[in-house]
């Protein structure tokens, strides 16, 4: 019996695709600034591309620009205003953050981005955001997928998305390259 547990908890070390929850941030602004730089644009600057994903902005005034001295997605003055990612495989939560900096008022205010997600990038479903504090949400997905994201601002007022960490977790494959270890 005492062979037997040893040779399962060796197999469970042992064995790379058990149990590998990763988180990938994405910072725009330290992306940007890095050195090699991290993240790409080129005008009209909406698109930028990073070793992990490449976001498509669409809407009017929607790219990545300077903010408050800090580089984003500028979701300017307009409810079609969104950013778009390709599918993210094993994608189980996000969490984002983003400068809720009102202009007209110079008040600190939570500003409401809407997040959606597709598995097709045509049929899109809202998913339920929640404000974690001011300046950042988080998203758990209904069930880990392979997920598109979009994320758009429903108002008329700009929204400037600074940054997603992506929480990724494959399932584990019930057939794994693992050692075989046999006790006699």
């Amino acid at each position: 019996m005492k062979k037997q547990l040893i040779t399962t908890f060796a197999l469970l070390a042992l064995c790379p695709a058990f149990g590998r929850a990763e988180t990938i941030v994405q910072a725009f602004h330290a992306m940007f600034t890095a050195v090699p730089q991290q993240l790409q644009t080129v005008s009209p600057y909406t698109v930028g591309t990073t070793d992990f994903v490449t976001y498509t902005c669409s809407g009017t005034g929607t790219q990545f620009g300077m903010y408050n001295s800090l580089i984003s997605v500028c979701l300017k003055n307009s409810t079609g205003a969104m950013v778009t990612s390709p599918a993210i495989n094993d994608l189980d939560s996000i969490y984002f953050m983003y400068d809720p900096l009102n202009t007209s008022t110079y008040t600190n205010e939570y500003k409401e981005i809407k997040v959606y997600i597709s598995e097709n990038n045509e049929d899109w479903t809202e998913v339920s955001v929640r404000q974690v504090n001011k300046g950042a949400s988080s998203v758990k997905f209904p069930s880990t997928g392979n997920y598109f994201v979009k994320f758009r601002n429903p108002t008329s007022s700009p929204v400037y998305l600074l940054g997603i960490h992506y929480t990724t977790n494959p399932t584990p494959v019930s057939s794994c390259n693992c050692l075989r270890v046999v006790s006699e």
